[in-house]
């Protein structure tokens, strides 16, 4: 068996213990040299290894006992021992910031000793930490902001609220409707139907009216432009090239709507704005849902990252809702009235936006919707997975099956099928005023992670009913022992198997990081082919290759020639999985990928984190919950762009203490066997070495650094010359005369081990239509052998995970 050494097991009394002083620690990370090669470890026999050398890891674990003077004591020997455990685990910051508070206490104190006023006002101040559950970084920023307020005492709590109030001022409009009739409330709260129970009957006090308030948007995004979020790319941006992975405002789809909108508005400048609605419940208020309308500014320039549009004080909060009770289709009408209004006056009075003293003319207008089938169906009146004839992007009629609980529909096309647009619409669309449903986007989130993968999961963890397929007792003990010992990097969730009701409660990045590990273990465990296994290969092969952040063309190519494969195998054999969202994935988001782009980019998830975010904006749940939430969020915009500004001015007010940066320790472990014949026969000189490295996503570390450690960071991939997939482990960190990162890293060679399944299911009497030129498979390989290799780290393009178990060890891309 080609294997890797198991790492230290830790106690988990020790464990425990650590979460604890971690939760407490700054970002800045040292550790000790003895640390860096690990503790003292006991092995009774040697185990077989997959690196050659790794038989010297006894030598370099115990380097430090060898140091020890032979006249040292036992207590001695203890005694070191403790401190190294110590500083292990406690950082440089924590001690110098425990030395400043008692100065500080001994400044406060004459004699030394704590006074009993002092000892009841540090029992006080503990106290509140406690009960309002204040970590380290906010009890930081309060002690800073009592430094503040001893210099400048004429501020009161209520100067405070009014500036908070000031900045969350957008010409807010506030909608209250009766308890009873759902008709308007007037400024006192009152309902004026005469027929009503509640006629002038006063509901101020009702907690569980309906609530709608609107705010403006042209005051929020000309806030924006004031603060320099847009730049002169906004006027070139249509002779950029088209992208599938960079941002959403670099798709082809997005490319051709800014050729459309300069047809029909020359001389304009047209923003488009990706809406959101969905509902959540704040914790610990029963007051019903909570419904934000969020609009980001695809055509955002500052900052960094795929998602820059998406953070809290760059999006725009057009209104929001509050109800306890069943939402109707009027009233999302009432939410969405001002925006289409707003939207609608720009085309007529532009914003203004100035570039180089040239001023420009701005208009606005919705790129698409990002929501979720439940939403749509209130808003859209479509999709309605329970109806014939319901889908909201082409006219499937939909099959009834029967099922053990009833029966349930397929949606499997057959021919004749038409897909929806400007001149073919779907009847029973409701007029929303919103852009139709068959113009939207892909949601990642809601159509493939909470939604076809899933409920594979779902199925392949219960009993096996949809896929027909049963999994011995000795093959599921054999996939979660592969499962549970695997080397998972930092970053990524446990690949421990989950039961259906645990399954359920995981966020959609959670299901699919345990869905691209768990399946193609399973099919190696599976050694018998069968129609099952055939149709889960073919599921995560597609699902791979559409959410890899890697998608190109080719690939797309690919994902056509798959998803046609796939829709086949699985209407003709599986038909139970042949739901909405998987017809949604298979026969839309498939076929059309090479325009959308990538589905990660139009996903809800950015959205949905901004409703936890809403969420924790206020912790008071009284009638006026709704509009301390929106006040806070919306003054967001002003108090980071505060905060960014002082950071870069000198003599910062609130400057934080700790340095953020990260402090790279040398690597003093002695080169093993095969790493010195590498470098001699490379006329490699003797360098210091670095245990990690980091960029801006990721963190990079040595195998013997990771050695003991629950995260395995040193398993990673990269591209070669031909654009293939490389997996290898990175044993040394060093840097060459021109100042770059280089990576001494043992190159796997690898193999596919589904090549013989994907010929099996090629040479079938039912799939002589297809070709497998299509299929590439980069992402679950078989290791082989390994090889050394020198690698500049810029080319990391990120983590990998190891498996072993069957004898055999393999490697999956993260």
């Amino acid at each position: 068996m080609i294997g890797f050494s198991k790492p230290e097991t830790t106690k988990s009394k020790k464990r425990n213990q650590l979460s604890w002083e971690i939760a407490f620690k700054s970002k800045k990370f040292k550790v000790s040299t003895d640390h860096k090669t690990g503790l003292t470890t006991k092995n009774d026999k040697p185990k077989t290894c997959f690196f050659p050398d790794q038989q010297n890891s006894a030598k370099i674990i115990n380097r430090r006992s060898s140091n020890l003077e032979s006249t040292s004591t036992v207590q001695e020997i203890e005694n070191e021992t403790v401190v190294e455990e110590w500083m292990m685990w406690n950082d440089d910051s924590i001690i110098e910031e425990e030395q400043k508070i008692n100065e500080i206490q001994e400044q406060l104190s004459p004699n030394g000793n704590c006074t009993n006023e002092l000892q009841d006002a540090l029992n006080t101040i503990s106290s509140v930490f406690v009960t309002n559950n204040i970590s380290r970084n906010l009890g930081e920023k309060v002690f800073q902001i009592a430094r503040l307020l001893n210099t400048h005492q004429s501020i009161t709590l209520l100067d405070v609220q009014k500036t908070v109030d000031k900045w969350g001022e957008y010409d807010t409009r506030i909608y209250t409707f009766c308890i009873r009739c759902s008709s308007m409330l007037n400024e006192s709260k009152k309902c004026l139907r005469t027929t009503c129970t509640q006629f002038k009957k006063s509901q101020s006090n009702v907690s569980s009216l309906k609530t709608v308030a609107t705010f403006l948007i042209r005051k929020q995004i000309e806030h924006l432009i004031e603060l320099g979020y847009f730049d002169s790319s906004l006027l070139t941006r249509s002779e950029k090239p088209a992208a599938l992975t960079n941002r959403l405002c670099d798709t082809p789809k997005y490319k051709d709507r800014i050729k459309k909108s300069k047809e029909k508005y020359p001389g304009m400048i047209t923003m488009f704005l990706s809406l959101n609605t969905d509902g959540f419940r704040k914790k610990g208020c029963s007051r019903g849902e909570i419904w934000p309308l969020f609009l980001a500014v695809n055509d955002i320039t500052k900052g960094k990252g795929k998602f820059c549009e998406y953070r809290p004080e760059a999006i725009v909060l057009s209104a929001i809702m509050q109800s306890n009770t069943k939402l109707s289709f009027n009233d999302f009408l009432s939410l969405f009235q001002r925006m289409k209004l707003e939207l609608e006056e720009t085309s007529v009075n532009p914003m203004k936006i100035s570039f180089d003293k040239i001023q420009y003319d701005v208009r606005l207008e919705i790129f698409q919707c990002s929501i979720d089938f439940a939403a749509s169906q209130k808003i859209h009146g479509l999709p309605m997975w329970l109806s014939y004839d319901s889908c909201s992007r082409c006219s499937v009629s939909g099959k009834q099956i029967k099922t053990k609980k009833g029966s349930k529909i397929c949606w499997y096309p057959e021919e004749g099928v038409k897909q929806y647009n400007e001149t073919e619409i779907p009847k029973k669309l409701l007029k929303s005023g919103l852009p139709p449903p068959y113009q939207d986007g892909f949601d990642a989130l809601h159509i493939i992670m909470e939604g076809t993968s899933r409920d594979l999961l779902k199925d392949l963890l219960g009993t096996c009913k949809k896929i027909g397929m049963k999994i011995s007792k000795r093959n599921r003990l054999q996939w979660s022992d592969a499962l549970n010992n695997a080397k998972v990097p930092r970053g990524r969730c446990s690949a421990g198997l989950l039961n259906p009701i645990q399954l359920t409660s995981r966020t959609g990045t959670e299901v699919q990081n345990l869905y691209e590990l768990a399946i193609p273990t399973l099919l190696m465990v599976l050694s018998t082919p069968c129609d099952g296994v055939a149709m889960l290969f073919l599921h995560w092969l597609l699902t791979r290759k559409c959410l890899d952040w890697n998608l190109s063309s080719s690939t797309c190519s690919e994902i056509n020639q798959l998803s046609k494969l796939l829709s086949f195998y699985v209407g003709t054999k599986f038909n139970a999985f042949y739901t909405m969202k998987f017809h949604y994935f298979i026969d839309h988001m498939a076929p059309t990928i090479r325009f959308h782009g990538s589905p990660l980019l139009s996903s809800a998830a950015p959205f949905e984190r901004l409703n936890q975010t809403m969420g924790r904006s206020a912790n008071a749940y009284t009638t006026k919950t709704l509009m301390n939430i929106c006040k806070r969020f919306l003054a967001m915009k002003t108090a980071n762009t505060h905060q960014n500004s002082e950071r870069k001015a000198d003599g910062n007010i609130l400057e934080n203490q700790t340095d953020g940066g990260c402090l790279f320790t040398p690597d003093v472990s002695p080169l093993t066997t095969q790493e010195t014949i590498y470098l001699n026969s490379h006329n490699r000189e003797e360098r210091v070495y670095r245990t990690s490295w980091s960029n801006d996503t990721f963190t990079f570390c040595t195998r013997a650094f990771c050695l003991g450690s629950p995260v395995q960071s040193c398993f990673i991939y990269f591209y070669n010359n031909q654009k293939t997939t490389e997996f290898g482990s990175i044993e040394r960190l060093f840097m060459n005369e021109e100042g770059n990162i280089l990576a001494i890293i043992q190159k796997f060679n690898t193999i596919d081990p589904f090549e013989d399944l994907m010929k099996s299911i090629l040479t079938s009497r039912s799939m002589a239509n297809f070709s497998s030129r299509y299929y590439v498979n980069g992402f679950y390989r078989k290791i082989i052998s390994c090889s050394y290799f020198v690698l500049d780290t810029r080319f990391l393009e990120g983590y990998a995970t190891i498996l072993e178990f069957s004898g055999n060890s393999f490697v999956s891309r993260c």
